[in-house]
Parts: structure tokens; C-alpha cells; sequence
């Protein structure tokens, strides 16, 4: 028994199991056959490959910048300024500041929070950049509010982030229900919560608004 070797492949080729002088003569073929392997270009990784799914979601992206530093929390003493600031951008932006605006940013923790509701904000480096609030309504049920991303933040997939969020939070907390108030005008933002399975209330269903923007009503059951 034997060894042929050629640039890449080696193999036998027969003999006899007695011949004393092949053990010699196959070592000698096996050497030439390992260092012409050796000759081979080494295999490399292609930048693509070696930033696949860094992500952790089959893509071939590493994870951007608002993805890894965003961080939402709960709302607490010290960040009145800033719910009142990220919604007056949007709000004076698009329409006006109402009566029910005034009171629920005036003072936040007694029109919102001691009265059974949450609010969540989106930070980057420390800072405010995104909010959105849960309203009590009822047994089981919140209005999803206020909800706004700083305008130079925009696109960045923090709203999506904030709206899931806050729907966890509702779902985890018992709630059955909710609900939200928008203006056709607001495009984008209904398709983004339509996108998240909210869908348009009947007419025969919607109730009255304190807001004379407010237009658009829909719902989400969890």
C-alpha cells in the first residue's frame, strides 16, 4: 500500500501489507503531500462575515448607535422639564397647546401618576430624547399619551421602542386594553401604531375629545 500525492489531494494506490519498504516511502510521500498543503493562500474573513449578526437578528449590520446607548425608564422627581419639553416641541409644532396639554405637563406626577398612571422616557447620554405616558382609565385599561421623540432623534426607531415598551408595561401590568387619540395628519405616527396592531375605533364607538385636534381614535387589545 501506497501514498500518490499530487498539489491537493492524496490517496492510495495498493501493495502488499509485507513490503518492508513502504513505511519508508510513505512517510517521504506523506511530508511532500503536507508541505505542498502548506503552500495554500490561508482562508480569511471578509469584513461582512465577520460583522454578521452582531446584532443578534440574522442581518449582516453591527447594532447602531441608538440601538446600544438608548435606555427608557420610568418617569421620576427632576424630569418634569423634559415631559414638558418633548411634548410642547410636537404639540406647538403641528397644532396648539390646550387646556388638558396645560394641565397634564404642568404638573405630571398629580394629573398622571397619582392618578394610577405611568410615564416612560427615552434617554441617550443622559438625555431626554423621547416620552410616552400611560393614562388610567379604567379597570384594565390605560390611554396611551403624550407620546413624542425629539425632532433631530426622529427615524431612529426610538418611538417604536418607546410604543413597545409601554405596551409591555400595560400588558404586564393587567391591563386588557388601550387606547389612543391621534390626528390624520400625524401620518407616520398612526401607521407606526397601526404597525403594532392598534386598530381605528367605529364611529359609532368613539367617544368625545377633550382635544378638538384629536380625529383619530383606535385601540389595542392585549
Amino acid at each position: 500500500m501506497a501514498f500518490s500525492s499530487t498539489k491537493n489531494t492524496t490517496r492510495f494506490v495498493g501493495g502488499s501489507d509485507n513490503a518492508p519498504g513502504l513505511v519508508t516511502q510513505l512517510a517521504a510521500q506523506l511530508v511532500t503531500h503536507l508541505a505542498a498543503r502548506s503552500d495554500a493562500a490561508p482562508t480569511t474573513v471578509t469584513p461582512a462575515e465577520n460583522r454578521r449578526d452582531l446584532a443578534g437578528t440574522g442581518g449582516d449590520r453591527p447594532m447602531t448607535k441608538p440601538e446600544t446607548e438608548l435606555t427608557i425608564r420610568e418617569f421620576r422627581s427632576g424630569d418634569e422639564s423634559a415631559f414638558r419639553r418633548l411634548n410642547e416641541e410636537w404639540i406647538v409644532r403641528h397644532f396648539a397647546l390646550e387646556p388638558k396639554d396645560e394641565s397634564a405637563l404642568a404638573d405630571p406626577q398629580r394629573s398622571i401618576l397619582d392618578a394610577g398612571g405611568r410615564i416612560f422616557l427615552a434617554a441617550r447620554h443622559g438625555e431626554a430624547v423621547g416620552c410616552c405616558a400611560l393614562l388610567a382609565m379604567g379597570p384594565g385599561e390605560f390611554e396611551l399619551a403624550k407620546m413624542a421623540v425629539t425632532e433631530s432623534c426622529q427615524g431612529a426607531g426610538i418611538g417604536r421602542r418607546l410604543l413597545d415598551y409601554a405596551i409591555a408595561a400595560a400588558r404586564a401590568s393587567g391591563a386588557t386594553r388601550l387606547y389612543l387619540e391621534t390626528n390624520r395628519k400625524l401620518g407616520a405616527a398612526i401607521r407606526l401604531y397601526e404597525s403594532a396592531g392598534f386598530r381605528h375605533i367605529p364611529p359609532e364607538r368613539v367617544v368625545a375629545s377633550p382635544y378638538t385636534r384629536s380625529n383619530v381614535s383606535i385601540e389595542l387589545y392585549l
